[in-house]
């Protein structure tokens, strides 16, 4: 496994990747002492980050490769079909993808290896509530708010 840093305006995030492709995405407090490797996975990443956090635009992804049952993989892909500065609910994408297990959504959600990518800030209950985010409601909110989304439409 390689490994890369960026420095968001939302905080460090750490990224992991192999030749295929990326693998992890994560926010992290510090630096680890895992060594930055330069590489065309890294360079399109970065590149992907950029359009992100500097320009609110999303370019293709980089090449992905994640691990995950089938359904999560399902639920992944109908994931980062949802756009900018647009939320869905759980139950919304069960059936983009042709489920009614709301909850097991929930639960692939759960082990996103690529928040931001696969953009699992956007999922919200079926009542407005703003539902859980792995590295707090207060980075959902600020995602959501970076995209153009109005966190006011949220039940708290």
């Amino acid at each position: 496994m390689k490994y890369g840093y960026y420095h968001s305006p939302l905080g460090l995030i750490e990224f992991g990747f192999l030749d295929q492709g990326l693998k992890y995405l994560s926010f992290k407090d510090r630096i680890s002492n895992k060594e930055e490797v330069n590489h065309h996975i890294y360079q399109k990443t970065v590149h992907w980050l950029d359009d992100y956090f500097i320009n609110r635009t999303i370019d293709p992804l980089p090449p992905l490769a994640i691990d995950g049952s089938a359904f999560a993989l399902k639920v992944y892909e109908a994931i980062a079909k949802i756009p900018m500065g647009e939320v869905r609910s759980y139950k919304e994408v069960g059936m983009m993808i042709g489920s009614k297990g709301y909850r097991a959504v929930g639960h692939a959600l759960n082990r996103n290896p690529l928040p931001l990518m696969i953009p699992c800030h956007r999922i919200i209950g079926t009542n407005g509530h703003p539902g859980g985010y792995a590295y707090g409601l207060d980075l959902k909110f600020a995602l959501l708010q970076h995209e153009g989304y109005d966190i006011d439409l949220l039940r708290k």
